[in-house]
């Protein structure tokens, strides 16, 4: 006959326990990222994408507010410029910016005579370096652009940059960060546009 040690049972009990525990796995799936809807100062309006960030030329394309500075990127050869590994930080003017040209500028330079002209306005508004909104706030500096000529930024209410407006800050990237502004930044002497 077998005698059972309630004693002895209480004191394995815990052990069996965390043993057991220890054996057991348990999966817990994140949830699946959603759009998220940005609404900044009329009319714009962005959603960004539900995938994470990629770089520059990614995200810019998933916000569809970005679409003529990536034609005009394209046009003068700097798309690259845009995935390369950075960090960069990219003042980018929203569609609604390149359409406040004059009438007949940009059809002016997208044609391939005055792609030179094209490619400076393109790399002035592109900064090396990760530059978030909060290290602008309160102060005035100037930054060198990558097509030379430097920018001279003010943030003391809120972010300007030379006359441009920045109307959505800090859009992350893998490679930088996209500071969307309100008017495309001209660079100085720049040639004349055919």
């Amino acid at each position: 006959m077998t005698i059972f040690n309630f004693q002895k049972t209480y004191a394995i009990l815990p052990l069996l326990v965390l043993t057991l525990g220890a054996c057991s796995t348990t999966t817990i799936e994140a949830p699946k990222p959603q759009a998220v809807t940005v609404v900044t100062a009329d009319p714009i309006v962005m959603t960004v994408p539900a995938t994470g960030p990629g770089d520059v030329a990614t995200v810019a394309a998933g916000y569809g507010q970005f679409n003529t500075l990536l034609a005009a990127a394209n046009a003068a050869g700097l798309y690259d410029r845009l995935t390369m590994s950075g960090p960069i930080t990219v003042f980018a003017p929203t569609d609604q910016a390149f359409a406040n040209l004059p009438a007949g500028t940009l059809e002016k330079l997208l044609k391939v005579e005055n792609r030179a002209a094209l490619r400076r306005i393109v790399s002035y508004h592109i900064v090396s370096g990760r530059v978030p909104s909060s290290g602008l706030m309160g102060i005035t500096m100037t930054s060198p652009t990558l097509e030379g000529h430097s920018v001279a930024i003010d943030g003391r209410n809120g972010v300007r940059v030379n006359n441009a407006t920045v109307v959505q800050a800090d859009i992350p990237a893998s490679n930088g960060v996209i500071h969307a502004i309100d008017t495309v930044l001209m660079p100085a002497d720049l040639p004349y546009i055919r």
